[in-house]
């Protein structure tokens, strides 16, 4: 049996090889212009791990809202600082919830819980898994 090649084909294979020369000197570019970026991320997995958000009808149209989070006990601000003996906080004390963003909700209305900062009731923590757990009222 005899090949005969394609007119052409040669080109096709080496712009191949070029096409993922270019794919992986792009992502060399990214890697290291990111690099800096990523270096500021944490990888811990933050310290925020969950929430759930009630309602109930005070008055009219009045509501009032109360959010069960939870978040890392060891988390280096000054504001996650309790009365525990290794510093954090424990069950009763009060935390400013804050991190790279500072956790607010907003109404629907225009109006939003800026400036006014919400606040952790500390209800449950643990030392060994590193979790605090409370409620916030709004």
């Amino acid at each position: 049996a005899h090949i005969s090649r394609v007119p052409g084909a040669h080109n096709l294979s080496s712009s191949v090889g070029a096409m993922k020369h270019i794919k992986l000197l792009l992502l060399l570019f990214l890697l290291e212009n990111s690099h800096s970026q990523l270096e500021q991320l944490e990888f811990n997995g933050g310290h925020y791990r969950f929430a759930n958000i009630r309602w109930k009808r005070v008055s009219g149209n009045l509501v009032e809202f109360t959010v069960e989070s939870a978040w890392r006990r060891d988390y280096s601000s000054t504001y996650f600082q309790g009365s525990g003996k290794d510093g954090y906080a424990i069950t009763g004390d009060i935390v400013q919830l804050n991190g790279e963003q500072w956790p607010m909700m907003t109404f629907g209305d225009d109006t939003m819980t800026g400036g006014q900062f919400m606040k952790l009731t500390v209800e449950a923590y643990s030392v060994s898994e590193n979790w605090i757990y409370g409620i916030t009222v709004i």
